[in-house]
């Protein structure tokens, strides 16, 4: 069987995280006289570092690093580094994996109703008016089926907005 999650090998792309531009975000969040940031300020920090973690992955990675409460430049630091892996390119080769899955021909094409039952019922479920704004935005061909390369693309341009 396949694994296309983020912990396979096909997405062991890890981009590198620049330790400057997490400080300055860091800072952004950082109150007046305190050294640390709310735990919950810690998935902005992240993102904003064109992270794409889920918010499963953030919070396991928040309870490794023993944050509770508040964190330190060095703690947001370690789980910044340990969700490298949910970088864009990485998620983009992931993505692009897991949906050549359901791609029966090797056409690059998949069904429409094979697409929306995945992202309605697997994983972390979209809402119906997500997936049909999603169908809205992609061009579905005659006989009911969507080309990869356009859910990648739509899914790279939604991350970077």
């Amino acid at each position: 069987s396949l694994d296309y999650s983020l912990n396979s090998p096909k997405s062991a792309l890890i981009m590198p995280i620049s330790e400057q531009a997490i400080k300055e975000v860091f800072e952004l969040y950082l109150a007046p006289s305190k050294k640390k940031v709310p735990v919950a300020s810690i998935g902005n920090i992240v993102r904003s570092q064109k992270l794409c973690p889920t918010e499963k992955q953030l919070t396991a990675e928040i309870t490794k690093a023993g944050i509770a409460g508040e964190a330190d430049l060095a703690q947001v630091l370690q789980v910044a580094n340990a969700l490298s892996r949910t970088a864009e390119p990485a998620l983009a080769d992931t993505l692009k994996g897991a949906l050549q899955a359901f791609d029966q021909d090797g056409a690059d094409y998949i069904p429409v109703s094979e697409l929306s039952n995945v992202l309605t019922t697997l994983g972390e479920r979209l809402p119906r008016q997500q997936v049909d704004e999603i169908f809205r935005q992609i061009e579905v061909d005659g006989f009911g089926q969507v080309n990869i390369e356009d859910i990648v693309a739509l899914a790279a341009k939604t991350l970077t907005n």
